[in-house]
């Protein structure tokens, strides 16, 4: 009876320390690898306000020319939602060879993805949808390329960690980018708009009609003038605006806008 009691005491203990010694090269095989780090968060200094601005049909000192019944100054306000952030472009076109096999030109934005720290030297990290999902291009203190990130292991779930891929090569051999924001304006509500038309001229007068417009593109009937202007004038002024006559006849006007 003790015997077969120290037997079973024995199987138990043997499974046990088993255990133990799996869990121990389990926790080997976890270990660190030095040349692996996690890419940390950094801003893109994203922003996002509103801004009013002014659509308009001319440039300021741009020669124009309008016909009879055209409006040849018409401006309207809006407010727009803008978004911005910093972007990378490269100053140059390049490619990344084996295994990735990507080109790229000098227009392509590279989005900031965070920092990568490894052996006391600092990287940005960017990225390209062009490069595949599991790589990020690192730029160094001078917005060189310094490398290229190969996604290495997760340590959990939302935790993954990277190598640089040092059998990567480019072309060229150098690569530069430079830093840009990009900005993004969606309109979000409509304003004022008024116009100018222009309907003639006598032989002493130049003839034209002001318009004025409620956001929703209503006429506002208490805003509208009809405006005359002696034909040898060589400019002339309503409002803020101050424009150049370059020619006036029954057919057109060439005319500046020198003021507004």
């Amino acid at each position: 009876m003790i015997k077969k009691y120290f037997i079973l005491y024995l199987a138990i203990t043997l499974v046990f320390l088993s255990g133990c010694l799996g869990e121990k090269v389990a926790v080997k095989n976890q270990e660190p690898n030095i040349n692996e780090a996690r890419i940390f968060y950094i801003s893109n200094n994203s922003k996002n306000f509103e801004e009013q601005a002014t659509i308009k049909n001319y440039k300021i000192n741009d020669t124009q020319t309008s016909y009879v019944g055209e409006s040849f100054i018409n401006s309207k306000d809006i407010l727009n939602m803008v978004e911005t952030f910093d972007i990378f472009k490269p100053t140059q076109n390049f490619n990344i060879l084996d295994p990735v096999n990507a080109s790229f030109v000098q227009d392509d934005i590279f989005l900031v993805q965070g920092s990568y720290s490894i052996n006391n030297k600092k990287y940005l990290v960017v990225n390209n949808y062009a490069l595949k999902s599991y790589y990020q291009l690192l730029l160094d203190d001078k917005n060189n390329v310094a490398g290229l990130l190969k996604f290495s292991r997760s340590l959990n779930v939302t935790d993954p960690v990277y190598i640089i891929d040092k059998n990567i090569s480019y072309e060229p051999k150098e690569i530069k980018f430079q830093k840009n924001v990009y900005r993004k304006e969606t309109k979000i509500k409509d304003g004022m708009r008024y116009e100018l038309i222009y309907t003639g001229c006598t032989a002493d007068n130049l003839t034209m009609v002001y318009r004025e417009y409620t956001p929703d593109d209503l006429a506002r009937p208490a805003f509208f003038q009809n405006l005359t202007y002696n034909i040898k004038q060589k400019q002339i002024r309503f409002k803020n605006l101050l424009i150049e006559i370059i020619l006036a006849d029954n057919e057109k006007i060439v005319f500046k806008v020198l003021k507004d």
